[in-house]
């Protein structure tokens, strides 16, 4: 390697090293009171965002790629939006739980392990595109409730009177009594909508550099993983109606755990496998189109058609539970315009895309039996 080359080399690092840096000066500036504080936070991390560019740029346009800097590289990410996220739990502007900055946290320390697990065995690790918006989605995640902070810190400076500790109350003040609490509960959202990302990246990573991580017996322990799941726990080896009999094991996950926040976890799991595995699943292990042995997508979508609606005892939950079984079976299997359409997607997104617009319909049509019959 020439001077030349070497010192290209080292600037793509550098500009690394760089975003590595600046996270304690974000931090910092982010537990800062004032205006100017919760600016250059702000400022911080788009400057940090933008050298992740960079970077990449130089390394692509000198064709100057190094183990150091493949393995830095994602690293400087983690600890950047990962600093970030930990730092929202503590500030009390927000309600930000620890767990899902704790689904995240392990998603990546998994992903690095997996890298230096790659580097030992002199292996290339594979990057998918799902990890690249899982890394935007979060950045813009943090961009977001950055901004909203800034917000918050200038309506104090204007009135001081204001600046209360914590909770939705400084909210309220802002936009109100309807817009204060949203405003309150979005970073939440958004950290949860990255939380999702970072799930379904890292099974696709897992998945797309399985032999290099697992080898071949790994190899088999996947593909057990995923009949495991995509045939709902082997409901779809029932040798009829199989389809059914999932979507019967997503109505009883509903009656049990839909007064809980488990549920809204359960069916955000269930999509994700379902995306994740169903592809995999039809060419990789049943070798067949739109297999019945496949049924994780009927359990998905009729978790996602409940989704809006709480099993009570009584006649309406009772008439919900019904409906939403019969009109999802309904929607599934004849599968109108569009759902049909849909269906035919590629890569084994179409499995679980007709559920899931099947899923919609049939809570369309709960949402009118709630509204004509039980609030009428």
């Amino acid at each position: 390697m020439g001077y030349k080359d070497k010192i290209r080399l080292q600037a793509a690092n550098i500009i690394t090293l760089f975003r590595v840096i600046l996270v304690p000066f974000f931090i910092y500036a982010l537990f800062g009171k004032g205006v100017l504080s919760g600016f250059a936070a702000l400022l911080i991390f788009i400057t940090a965002s933008i050298s992740d560019y960079f970077d990449g740029y130089f390394a692509r346009k000198f064709d100057t790629h190094s183990k150091l800097g493949e393995f830095l590289d994602p690293l400087a990410d983690k600890i950047l939006t990962g600093g970030a996220f930990i730092s929202f739990i503590i500030l009390p502007d927000f309600y930000v739980p620890f767990w899902p900055v704790l689904v995240i946290l392990m998603r990546e320390i998994t992903v690095t392990i997996f890298r230096l697990l790659a580097i030992k065995k002199n292996k290339q690790i594979r990057t998918e595109f799902s990890g690249k918006i899982k890394t935007a989605v979060q950045m813009f995640s943090v961009i977001c409730i950055l901004s909203l902070l800034c917000i918050k810190k200038i309506y104090v400076s204007l009135r001081p009177e204001y600046d209360l500790e914590g909770g939705p109350q400084i909210w309220n003040q802002l936009v109100g009594p309807r817009g204060g609490p949203v405003l309150y509960y979005l970073p939440l959202i958004l950290i949860s909508v990255s939380a999702i990302f970072a799930i379904f990246s890292l099974v696709q990573y897992m998945m797309k550099n399985r032999e290099i991580l697992f080898g071949f017996s790994g190899k088999r322990v996947l593909n057990s993983a995923v009949k495991l799941f995509a045939s709902g726990f082997f409901t779809g080896y029932i040798p009829f109606a199989s389809g059914t009999f999932g979507t019967v094991l997503g109505c009883a996950v509903w009656v049990l755990l839909s007064r809980t926040g488990l549920y809204y976890a359960a069916a955000a799991v269930f999509v994700i496998l379902g995306f994740a595995v169903s592809g995999y699943a039809q060419k990789k292990v049943f070798f067949e189109e739109d297999s019945p042995r496949i049924v994780i997508d009927e359990i998905a979508g009729i978790l996602v058609a409940f989704v809006t609606f709480k099993f009570l005892p009584g006649l309406p939950g009772l008439v919900y539970l019904a409906s939403g079984f019969l009109f999802f079976r309904f929607f599934d299997i004849l599968k109108p315009f569009p759902i049909k359409n849909i269906q035919k997607v590629r890569a084994g997104a179409g499995v679980m895309l007709d559920d899931l617009l099947a899923a919609v319909f049939t809570n369309i049509v709960l949402q009118l039996i709630r509204i004509f019959i039980f609030e009428a």
